[in-house]
């Protein structure tokens, strides 16, 4: 079975144990697996399929209990339990996507350049919103490689208004472009 596959399979678990809080679970699991990846030995601790079980539910036990709700940690330590900790992030990403699903939500990564003001996300947002016609989650990222205008990905739809694209079209069109005087042109 594929990874996605096993991320949507406890993911959907997950989002049927939450029940009427999907949306505090959600934020919490967000939460762990960004804890968990703030220090890649913790994270290569977990991920890794030598480590005993055991241990891996002390250090949840220790690090975790009683600082997550109940149904997060016995979500964890079955993951554990399992050898599926490694599989999180594809939980996160799956559970996400099937509460957007449930909520009528849709989330779009924006990408910029620089960090945006909160009111041209707001506007973007907005016009996102009248677009799809559905609440609209944003998810900022800053990629300096942009070199200035946006970018919005959302599934299988992308919208590029970035100077960095701009320029490789441009960059593009003149190099498949001759010039008059072909006999001096060289590629």
């Amino acid at each position: 079975m594929s990874e996605e596959k096993i991320g949507n399979l406890y993911a959907e678990a997950l989002l049927d144990l939450a029940a009427d809080k999907a949306s505090e679970i959600e934020q919490e699991l967000q939460d762990v697996n960004k804890a968990l990846h703030q220090e890649p030995l913790v994270w290569k601790f977990f991920a890794a399929p030598v480590v005993d079980e055991e241990q891996k539910m002390q250090l949840l036990q220790k690090s975790l209990k009683g600082n997550v709700s109940d149904l997060m940690y016995n979500f964890l330590g079955t993951l554990c339990a399992k050898e599926r900790f490694h599989n999180l992030p594809d939980v996160v990403e799956a559970y996400s996507r099937l509460l957007d699903q449930q909520l009528g939500r849709k989330t779009v990564i924006l990408e910029s350049a620089t960090e945006l003001a909160v009111p041209v996300v707001d506007e973007i947002r907005n016009t996102l919103k009248d677009y799809f016609k559905m609440e609209i989650v944003v998810e900022p990222r800053i990629k300096p490689s942009l070199l200035g205008g946006i970018v919005v990905r959302s599934n299988d739809l992308q919208i590029d208004t970035s100077l960095f694209s701009r320029l490789k079209r441009l960059e593009k069109n003149l190099l498949s472009q001759k010039i008059l005087g072909e006999e001096y042109y060289e590629n």
